[in-house]
């Protein structure tokens, strides 16, 4: 979603401009508690706000987004570029599924795979996706990269 958010914006950009461009184009499946804030936070933002910043820390952490030294700069790599490809092809041929994708929306589930519809086969959201997260939810919501 990040990385193919950033691909999109097609240069350096800030987490603020990323976040809207993903909420104009219905990639994150918002529910209410998404809206809210962690209990801990010193700045209150919503959850799935924080989520992105996350993808984003870890995507630098792989090399598919630049580490810039300013505050407040996102840019996708050559290497990030790489793997959003291969992961399209990954959806498109079948060796991962979409529907493990629970916070995706139906129309970020297109976009990555346009014979997409929505059935009763698309996984549900775990409903303590914040109380209850830990690596294994991490992990599912990269899809295994």
């Amino acid at each position: 979603m990040l990385l193919d958010a950033l691909e999109a914006i097609g240069t350096m950009t800030s987490k603020r401009e990323t976040i809207t461009y993903i909420s104009e184009h219905h990639y994150f499946r918002v529910v209410e508690e998404d809206l809210e804030p962690y209990p801990s936070a010193l700045y209150p933002e919503p959850r799935w706000h924080v989520l992105i910043a996350w993808a984003r820390k870890d995507c630098v952490q792989r090399g598919w987004m630049f580490k810039h030294d300013e505050n407040d700069c996102w840019q996708i790599t050559r290497d990030g570029l790489s793997i959003l490809t291969k992961s399209v092809l990954k959806f498109r041929d079948g060796t991962w599924d979409v529907r493990r994708c629970y916070v995706w929306t139906d129309a970020l589930k297109k976009h990555f795979l346009p014979t997409y519809e929505p059935s009763s086969k698309d996984r549900q959201r775990p409903r303590t996706l914040y109380r209850d997260i830990d690596r294994q939810i991490w992990k599912d919501l990269f899809v295994g990269l």
